[in-house]
Parts: structure tokens; sequence; C-alpha cells
């Protein structure tokens, strides 16, 4: 059988996540992971956020026939850039150029981008059903954090400012 592992790294969408999509069209089972890194700092806002969304995610996914498995370590070498790399509106192949030789200011790209005609990267529609997981992987379920103890913490915030 394919099987696949999905590290989804900034690709949370389930709309115009041509990542899901490909390896959805592609494979018999697969397997989406987010990798939480614990040697990231972050704030209680942010960890909330973040549990929540993925907590919505794996709702989504679910729904979808398939799952969210979040795992705490830092994600693998060569999934790493889905983690830190920003997203783009136009992919590099549909850039009009190699993208070895992009620009690096904002004006040039911009004028070479516009000459070209091209607009950004057409979206692709959220897959209606995707690929089970591999046989015996069960994703934990992720719960949302508590909100209340944090709305506590920002009004005592307030009023020490």
């Amino acid at each position: 059988m394919n099987h696949a592992i999905l590290h989804l790294g900034r690709h949370l969408r389930l709309d115009d996540n041509h990542l899901l999509a490909s390896a959805a069209a592609t494979h018999e089972r697969l397997l989406p992971v987010f990798a939480l890194d614990p040697t990231i700092t972050r704030g209680l806002h942010q960890q909330a956020f973040l549990l929540a969304s993925r907590a919505d995610l794996q709702a989504s996914l679910r729904a979808r026939g398939s799952d969210l498995l979040l795992v705490h370590e830092a994600p693998p070498v060569d999934a790493r850039d889905r983690y830190v790399s920003p997203m783009r509106m136009i992919s590099d192949a549909h850039l009009p150029f190699d993208s070895v030789a992009m620009p690096r200011t904002y004006t040039p790209f911009r004028q070479r981008i516009e000459t070209a005609g091209t607009r950004f990267t057409p979206p692709c529609a959220a897959p209606d059903r995707l690929p089970p997981l591999p046989d015996g992987v069960v994703c934990p379920t992720i719960e949302p954090p508590e909100l209340r103890p944090l709305l506590g913490q920002c009004s005592r915030i307030h009023e020490v400012a």
C-alpha cells in the first residue's frame, strides 16, 4: 500500500492546501502531523491559540475521514521549512523566472511578475474525503485549553497597568 506522513507546518487550512490535496490524491493511507516544537518559547495566549486551532483542524480532518497527530517534538529536518518558511501566493512553479534568480527586493520582483502577467497560484478546493490513517494509528483528541484562566490573567495585567 502507498502510505505517507504529511507534516502540515504552516499549511493548516483544508481549503487551498496544495500539499494536502496532492497527498490525498496520490496516497492510499495518509497521516497528517503537526510538530509542536517544545524548544520554542510561547506565551500562554500563543499556546492556547495553537492548541485551539489544531483542535479545530483535527475536527475538520476527522469530518473528512482522517485525523491529526500532534507530536511534542521538533519537526524532522526534511519538513522543517514547512514550519518556518513564509507561505507564498505564487508557487515556484508559477514564477516567470527560476526561483534561484529571485530578486532580492520587492520592486524588481513585482515588475517581473507584472510584466509576465502572473497573478497568483490558483487556489484548490478542500478534498471532500481524505485517505484513512495507516492501520493501527490512533490520534489522541486535541483538547482546546480552558480560556477562563487566561482571561483572568488579561484583566490582572490591565489592573496593574
